[in-house]
């Protein structure tokens, strides 16, 4: 599966840049996860000093999934104040909740959502080492 990402960083206080490293792995790790009906993740992923997690379940809203491409599309939402103190592992929680609702989605259209989340998490996790271990 690919995985395409973007990132927006909001506001001066921004301090706090999501690493390169991650969105490398995750990109390497995505592209060996095979899901039934979707080809493509689109994930836009922001960062910033003044928005909050509270915009969507999670941090991560505006899920859509289009069958007819093969595409599921996501924004997550990550304070900058959490990057600060957390570092790159505060990261997890927004993805795994991105993983969750992906197979959440996958399992309301008749096709095994949980077997897709596992390999998501999974996927997800082998990114945060390989960008920990750079």
């Amino acid at each position: 599966m690919q995985l395409t990402t973007s990132m927006v960083y909001g506001g001066p206080d921004a301090v706090a840049r999501f690493p390169l490293e991650l969105k490398h792995a995750l990109r390497d790790r995505f592209a060996e996860v095979q899901l039934i009906g979707i080809d493509t993740l689109d994930v836009m992923i922001r960062v910033g000093g003044l928005i909050t997690p509270a915009e969507g379940d999670g941090g991560v809203h505006n899920l859509r999934r289009r069958s007819s491409d093969g595409r599921i599309t996501a924004n997550i939402v990550i304070p900058a104040s959490e990057l600060e103190h957390g570092g790159i592992g505060v990261v997890t929680g927004y993805l795994n909740e991105l993983a969750d609702r992906v197979g959440a989605r996958l399992q309301a259209a008749g096709t095994p959502g949980t077997e897709a989340t596992a390999q998501l998490r999974a996927a997800i996790q082998l990114a945060i080492a390989d960008a920990a271990a750079s």
